[in-house]
């Protein structure tokens, strides 16, 4: 599992890390051994997320069954709106900039979770 750029980790007093979610909404700790980051869409490399106007806002949410899981959204600052899907960053003269500077990069993990 990669390390997320959201992931923060803290000591507990009883001595082993403590792991968070640092975009969650509606909770916090990604449980024991990163359990919930297992469920998250951003575990994988999401290449919008080098773009400095796009939020990305983590929700724990359940299944039919009960699963509890992590849904992700996205804001970008320049729309000022919540976005359906990554593939207006595709469009995007600030994103395109970014994209030439940092490299080639992969929307598609992100859209499976929209």
């Amino acid at each position: 599992m990669k390390e997320c750029r959201f992931l923060e980790v803290r000591r507990r007093r009883e001595g082993g890390p403590a792991y968070y979610c640092g975009a969650g909404v509606n909770f916090y700790s990604v449980k024991e051994n990163r359990r919930l980051c297992r469920t998250c869409p951003l575990n994988a490399p999401v290449g919008a997320l080098l773009c400095e106007h796009l939020e990305a806002y983590t929700f724990l949410d359940s299944d039919a069954e009960g699963q509890k899981f992590v849904r992700v959204e996205f804001d970008c600052d320049l729309l000022r709106e919540p976005m359906d899907s990554l593939d207006v960053c595709q469009t995007c003269p600030h994103y395109q900039r970014e994209r030439v500077y940092k490299g080639p990069v992969s929307l598609k993990p992100a859209l499976q979770s929209a």
